[in-house]
């Protein structure tokens, strides 16, 4: 059973195969991992859970490409059905953007109207992405400028997590310093204006999930209360 295929010059190519008990443990690999794709697959033809889809999809290709001992031929294959799934995530994606986007922003807002802080950290879930997460904070800001509000959201199915800052005061709270302080903690990149900035912190193994947002909203709250006592005691 050939296991691994790759170009080593023009013309010639390097093939790696494996016989009896190993060629054996192979193809049991190769059925597991096409099982699991199968059933993927299944749900996704009646599921529009876009960050369930995503999630399943990125874990399978993951634990496909770190498979070694695995038919080449059949790789091949589920590799090209992986991206047919990522696609349909994304399709998914679009045209719930609409839909996503209104339920976050009412979700915001009515906890900005319970509120009496002027400093506003959340979560924003249900599988919003960069560009709907700007128009979020511009509608939150319309009716709350005085408010400083940083959000954060998973993507790409917990491959990277993506956060907005928006200062409040009319720009008194500069939304890039503030922004490059939370990413700065955690390996991130982003930028912007003093008004809003974006960025994203890619996940690695053992990354993400509620404990690491839960830490990356706490430093948004301590970086932002560090500014503004900054901005007191400099007037």
């Amino acid at each position: 059973m050939i296991v691994e295929e790759s170009a080593v010059a023009k013309g010639v190519r390097r093939i790696t195969a494996v016989t009896r008990n190993v060629a054996r443990e192979a193809r049991e690999n190769g059925r597991g991992l096409t099982n699991l794709v199968t059933e993927i697959e299944n749900h996704a033809e009646s599921s529009t859970d876009v960050i369930l889809l995503e999630a399943s999809s990125n874990k399978l290709r993951k634990d496909i490409d770190s498979t070694s001992l695995m038919s080449y031929s059949t790789k091949t294959e589920l590799r090209g059905r992986i991206e047919k799934l990522q696609k349909r995530a994304n399709e998914l994606r679009k045209a719930n953007a609409g839909q996503v986007m209104n339920d976050c922003l009412k979700l915001l807002t009515s906890k900005l109207e319970a509120g009496t802080e002027a400093i506003c950290v959340e979560r924003m879930d249900g599988g919003v992405d960069a560009k709907s997460a700007q128009k979020i904070v511009e509608k939150l800001k319309k009716n709350h400028p005085d408010m400083s509000f940083f959000g954060v959201c998973e993507q790409g199915g917990g491959e990277r997590l993506v956060c907005v800052a928006s200062g409040g005061g009319g720009g008194e709270v500069d939304s890039a310093r503030w922004l490059k302080g939370v990413l700065g903690k955690f390996g991130g990149k982003g930028g912007g204006t003093k008004k809003f900035a974006q960025g994203q912190i890619l996940l690695g193994d053992g990354e993400g999930g509620r404990d690491f947002v839960d830490a990356v909203m706490a430093k948004a709250r301590e970086q932002v209360l560090e500014m503004e006592v900054e901005m007191k005691n400099g007037e």
